[in-house]
């Protein structure tokens, strides 16, 4: 596609379920959305984003996932309408950008958030002894390499027991390596606050893992909770599942810019590893290394946890990698979720660091939706934080 515009109404679906047949979608009061951003999971394609909110894609013209983010204060939303819009830099005007101004749309995918502007949990509130969660997973269906579309997304309902699930929170340090990291990671306390509030009065056990911050917390209740606690020893795992290496697991330090400033500046004592200050810490929480296995299987042994959700920074790095992060936990045997709107993975900014080349078109954000993608392939489910909050906003 080539260019277009997006518009929300909040009309009754009855007034325009029967889409452009009887033109009854044209009467609705639809309003224009205007992206924050827009990226896509190639390279050689770029966006711009006109003022009346009009998208204007350039570059290679190829298969390829628009990934378009945007807010809006408009409440009730009923419905969703693509417009394509043509323009003279386009081929034959558009508004595709093949040879004809065509254009093949094959999937539409949304997922969706609420705002927050004052957030208090109601006092009479109550959640169901299991809870349903939909899931979203990548499935395999062709070996051919040759074949464009040879992954396809699958979401599926997963019941969830709130009293034998956790949620570990790795890595969110009140301060990061990278500055731009360091604002990324403060941008997910809020709305991490919220699901770990609804989470506890639903029944999950928090957990709080900030590597090499645990001399902040040693005379804690919610670190002697876990000291005092009855130690198991997790198992050796005979013939354990080796992720191949997630994108920029290697490479991926400052998202600054092209010239990664805080990669000359960085030394491993230079930044604080105690857990960012706005993390709500309850009284029942616990505090664990995440360096250390045993520590959060002996939690999952004496609560008998059979799921823990994931959220926390450099979700291709220590979300995943630590001792006891996903793929460790995924072997052992538990179900292990990734929450993807509370992650964020290290990649770059206008440089790619696994190609070691200057990339216009490589974003933070572009490199977290690849670094999630790839998960979802290869090692576990991922879940929207909305799924947490829908019984508070219905």
């Amino acid at each position: 596609m080539g260019c277009f515009r997006i518009y929300l109404t909040n009309a009754p679906r009855s007034t325009f379920e029967d889409g452009y047949k009887s033109k009854k979608i044209l009467k609705q009061n639809w309003i224009p959305l205007k992206p924050d951003s827009v990226e896509f999971n190639v390279d050689g394609t770029t966006a711009s984003i006109r003022d009346n909110g009009t998208v204007l894609i350039k570059g290679k013209n190829q298969p390829a996932t628009y990934t378009v983010r945007a807010q809006t204060k408009l409440r009730g939303i009923t419905g969703i309408r693509l417009d394509t819009v043509l323009d003279d830099s386009l081929p034959s005007k558009g508004p595709g950008r093949g040879m004809f101004g065509n254009f093949v749309i094959s999937k539409i995918e949304v997922d969706a958030n609420p705002l927050f502007s004052d957030f208090s949990l109601p006092k009479s509130l109550e959640f169901p002894e299991k809870t349903v969660f939909n899931l979203r997973r990548k499935e395999l269906i062709s070996n051919n390499p040759f074949q464009l579309s040879r992954w396809r997304t699958r979401y599926y309902e997963e019941t969830v027991i709130p009293a034998k699930a956790g949620i570990v929170i790795i890595d969110l340090w009140e301060e990061n390596q990278c500055k731009k990291l360091t604002e990324i990671a403060s941008k997910l306390i809020p709305r991490l606050n919220k699901v770990i509030q609804v989470a506890r009065k639903m029944g999950f056990r928090i957990i709080h893992a900030p590597a090499g911050g645990l001399s902040y917390y040693e005379s804690s209740p919610q670190r002697l909770a876990l000291i005092h606690m009855k130690k198991f020893h997790a198992p050796e795992i005979n013939h354990p599942f080796h992720l191949f290496l997630l994108p920029w697991s290697l490479t991926g330090r400052c998202e600054c810019g092209p010239s990664r400033p805080c990669l000359r500046s960085w030394t491993s004592n230079n930044f604080s590893r105690k857990e960012n200050n706005g993390i709500q810490i309850a009284d029942n929480d616990l505090i664990i290394d995440p360096l250390d296995t045993d520590e959060l299987y002996s939690i999952c042994k004496n609560y008998g946890l059979s799921h823990l959700f994931y959220v926390g920074m450099a979700t291709n790095i220590c979300v995943q990698g630590h001792p006891a992060g996903m793929q460790k936990f995924s072997e052992i045997g538990l179900k292990c979720i990734l929450i993807r709107d509370l992650t964020f993975g290290q990649s770059g900014n206008g440089y790619n660091p696994d190609t070691d080349r200057i990339d216009s078109t490589m974003t933070p954000e572009r490199g977290d939706s690849i670094i999630v993608d790839y998960i979802e392939r290869y090692l576990a489910p991922t879940v929207q934080s909305q799924e947490f909050l829908k019984y508070v906003f219905k």
